[in-house]
């Protein structure tokens, strides 16, 4: 997955509506525009979902599928809701908000939201606004059901090899935590996709866990690893073919399992050159200060 990461200059009128310039394209590749959120966005050249490609045409190209088409990107993504509800800082989290369910469908939620606005003259107060959201969203986690790893072992083979007493002890409990990191995505999700912002897989996942919910494209990397030490195996194989049932469904993997993460996604190291490449930039952008400063808090320091 190629990409390259663009500042809000790049950007023309309001950093949160507008859209980047494309990329100069070749025979090859096509690079999809990527709206300017806030400091910084992604190019990123996507595969063509597997079964809309033809035999004829290359493997890299605009994907069949335009989230921004979709009714709920106006409402998890961008737009007059999403923006009320936010600044109004009902929850000490941002990213609850942006991981619960619609009650209704968008269209209708949507319509709700209009109504409300009016109804309050357009500048509800912040008890209007939860008063709004109780009644319009359920809360975030609605989307999983309970679920335990069956390939779970509690004396897996490597602590053998673990001579330190207290490292051994740690590993231990390290590896129990797969047991609560477990997710599975119901079936409504599936059959009601509209109603959530999580994208549907079939198999369950390990998650990072705390407010990240949903499964990480890089995290999973690390997570699959440690899995694999773990000897749950078909635990891995679920989550890898999460990931090739998106490729499939999508054309590319999103960087996470929320709709708006579909406008970005991880880096791919397919040789130990492109990855020592790609750490000398990252080194030489962190000792700049300039994608990690301070400027990517919004409120005292916060990410609120």
């Amino acid at each position: 997955m190629l990409r390259r990461s663009v500042t809000r200059r790049d950007c023309k009128d309001d950093a949160r509506r507008s859209w980047a310039p494309g990329l100069r394209q070749d025979n090859k590749t096509q690079a999809t525009k990527m709206p300017c959120f806030p400091e910084r966005s992604t190019y990123i050249l996507r595969a063509t979902p597997k079964r809309n490609r033809p035999m004829n045409k290359p493997c890299f190209t605009t994907p069949t599928i335009d989230f921004r088409s979709k009714l709920e990107f106006n409402i998890y993504c961008h737009g007059e809701l999403l923006h009320t509800i936010q600044m109004a800082s009902i929850f000490s989290d941002s990213k609850t908000f942006v991981d619960m369910k619609l009650k209704s469908l968008p269209n209708i939620t949507l319509e709700s939201f209009n109504q409300f606005m009016d109804t309050t003259s357009r500048n509800p107060t912040r008890d209007q606004v939860i008063e709004f959201v109780n009644k319009t969203f359920d809360p975030a986690g609605s989307e999983f059901e309970n679920w335990e790893p069956n390939d779970w072992t509690e004396n897996a083979e490597f602590f053998n090899h673990v001579r330190d007493v207290e490292l051994k002890e740690w590993a231990k409990k390290l590896n129990a935590l797969w047991k609560f990191l477990g997710r599975k995505i119901k079936d409504d999700v599936k059959n009601n996709p509209d109603l959530y912002s999580i994208i549907y897989v079939p198999n369950p996942v390990i998650v990072p866990g705390g407010r990240f919910r949903e499964f990480y494209y890089w995290d999973s990397y690390w997570i699959v690893r440690g899995l694999l030490l773990s000897e749950m195996t078909e635990t891995v194989k679920g989550m890898l073919q999460n990931f090739l049932s998106i490729v499939d469904e999508y054309g590319f993997i999103p960087n996470g399992g929320r709709i708006y993460y579909n406008f970005q996604s991880a880096k791919i190291f397919r040789t130990e050159g492109e990855k020592e490449a790609y750490y000398s930039e990252l080194k030489a952008a962190a000792e700049s200060g300039w994608d990690f400063s301070s400027r990517w808090f919004i409120l005292n320091a916060t990410n609120k």
